[in-house]
Order: C-alpha cells, then sequence, then structure tokens
C-alpha cells in the first residue's frame, strides 16, 4: 500500500489504533534492551530516505517529508478527507505547543492595546 493510499484511506487516530493494536515484534535470542518496540520501527521507517523528482531534479528526502508534502497538495486540490487530516493535526500541535501555565499569554504591552479596545468598546454603546 503507497504512502498516497495509506493517508488518502485511514485518519490520523485510527492508524495510530492501528499500529498500537499490533504486537511487537520480538527479536529471538535477543535481551529486552536490544528489542525494539512498534513506535521505534516506525520511526525508523518514515525516517527512510526515498528518491523523489521535483522541480526537474531528482531529490532525497525521508518517507515521513514525502507524506506530509503529498497529504498537503492533496489538502490543496480540495481532497476533504486529507484536508480534515491536516487540520486534525495542526490542532493537535497548537493544542501542545500551548502554554501550560494558568498566566496570561499577553505581554504588557498586549494588555495595554486590549484595555485601550475595550475602552473604544464600551464608549460608544
Amino acid at each position: 500500500m503507497t504512502a498516497r493510499a495509506i493517508i488518502g484511506s485511514a485518519t490520523a487516530s485510527l492508524l495510530l489504533r492501528r499500529v498500537s493494536n499490533e504486537a511487537s515484534p520480538v527479536i529471538q535470542g535477543v535481551g529486552p534492551a536490544a528489542q525494539k518496540n512498534l513506535a521505534t520501527l516506525l520511526d525508523e521507517a518514515l525516517n527512510e530516505l526515498v528518491v523523489v523528482n521535483e522541480n526537474s531534479g531528482r531529490r532525497r528526502i525521508s518517507k515521513r517529508k514525502a507524506a506530509l508534502k503529498q497529504l498537503v497538495n492533496e489538502a490543496a486540490k480540495g481532497n476533504w478527507r486529507a484536508l480534515k487530516l491536516l487540520v486534525d493535526i495542526l490542532q493537535d500541535i497548537e493544542r501542545r505547543s500551548e502554554p501550560q501555565t494558568e498566566e496570561s499569554s499577553f505581554s504588557l504591552a498586549d494588555e495595554k492595546v486590549i484595555a485601550q479596545l475595550k475602552a473604544r468598546l464600551h464608549g460608544k454603546e
């Protein structure tokens, strides 16, 4: 199955669910420290290089980058599944990068601008 087929047919959560349900391969005769779990194997596979033809030239990029490029290109073409998957990934990234503290993420200058805007809005009512 090609990367395009995987991206087009499965959402990220479904793909992750499939991966997490599979049994971890066991290497015979090797201790637990040398055995690789499924996440490590997936990471290694995504970091493998592939040759792509781009801008009248050939380049070697990781499978991870190639899959993301295909996803973005499909979303740009109007593929709704690809667009939803891309938006879900972006929202997940934003959630992880948001500040974890309860303090305001606005600077002092931002707070002043907000106060001025509130004053203008309340003054016109």
